[in-house]
């Protein structure tokens, strides 16, 4: 590997040039770091489907002693958790094929 900065030959091993002492690139496209993206993204639009467009279909008449509106509150927070995970765990599924499929050809 040769240094961006000063142009000496380094070792690939290595996480700082000897030469310059600045930081070498790494290799950016591994196939977790691009599951664990894809897994976000879907996970940030799920987030943003369910607040403009499931929660407030949901909303209704709103029950009227606090104990129902309490249990309605957790269970909609509930429902939502597993919405966000069940997002980001396709994404992340779909980010590991596809990482690995980009990361071999590459």
């Amino acid at each position: 590997m040769q240094c961006p900065h000063c142009s000496s030959l380094c070792m690939e091993a290595d996480l700082s040039c000897f030469r310059c002492g600045r930081s070498l690139p790494r290799g950016s496209l591994t196939p977790t770091r691009i599951a664990n993206w894809t897994g976000a993204i879907f996970a940030i639009l799920m987030f943003v489907f369910l607040v403009t467009v499931a929660i407030p279909r949901m909303e209704g008449s709103p029950p009227n002693d606090f104990m129902s509106i309490v249990a309605n509150d957790i269970a909609m927070n509930m429902a939502n958790y597993v919405f966000l995970f069940g997002a980001w765990f396709a994404g992340w599924v779909i980010g590991r094929v596809v990482g690995v499929v980009v990361c071999r050809a590459g």
